[in-house]
């Protein structure tokens, strides 16, 4: 991925830029999302899975990354959660 390039959460996106389907879309909710540059080893991922620690991803970090809703999204609150 370049370094100025976009990752689509929760669409199938059969095409670069391509109309998006609201009957191949998400429904649900995404947390602590992260992607590393390199492929995490075995005791890394237990750790992470376990919730012994929390990954932190060099390429994408959930805590410290800019996410944009899109115009089509809806956001729905159930008791203190939010759902996007």
């Amino acid at each position: 991925m370049d370094a100025d390039g976009t990752i689509v959460l929760g669409q199938d996106q059969d095409a670069p830029a391509d109309v998006y389907d609201a009957a191949e879309s998400l429904s649900g909710a995404v947390t602590d999302l992260n992607v590393w540059s390199r492929r995490l080893r075995g005791d890394e991922m237990a750790a992470i899975s376990g919730c012994l620690t929390r990954g932190k991803g060099d390429v994408l970090d959930w805590d410290t990354s800019d996410f944009e809703i899109g115009l089509d999204c809806s956001i729905t609150e159930v008791g203190e959660f939010t759902f996007n």
